[in-house]
């Protein structure tokens, strides 16, 4: 996580809830390179597997450890915005998402 905080300001505390599709983002710029399969005049990227490289993984674990943190489930309330990875606004938090982290935070035991 140390490297994610030194390289993206997204990752300072407070925490902020994170844009939907920060995975690819942060995977992108730790490697710098896409990786694209072009199929037509579709693209499909890849997230999905570079979970399992070893680079993947890490930053699954980051982020995942980020965003199941108390302080963090607490702020996604409907209508915040969202942040990319310098710390811009980049999108809000939706009904379902907000319900979702209350439930969360319910079975938890901390709401």
């Amino acid at each position: 996580m140390e490297k994610m905080r030194s390289r993206f300001p997204v990752f300072s505390d407070p925490p902020r809830p994170l844009k939907i599709g920060i995975f690819d983002d942060a995977f992108t710029a730790l490697n710098r390179r896409l990786v694209v399969i072009e199929a037509g005049c579709r693209r499909a990227y890849l997230s999905g597997l570079w979970q399992f490289t070893p680079r993947g993984a890490a930053l699954s674990e980051a982020l995942k450890s980020w965003t199941s943190r108390r302080e963090y489930l607490e702020l996604l309330v409907e209508g915040a915005p969202r942040f990319d990875l310098k710390g811009n606004p980049c999108g809000i938090v939706t009904p379902q998402q907000a319900e979702y982290a209350r439930e969360l935070l319910q079975r938890r035991g901390a709401a």
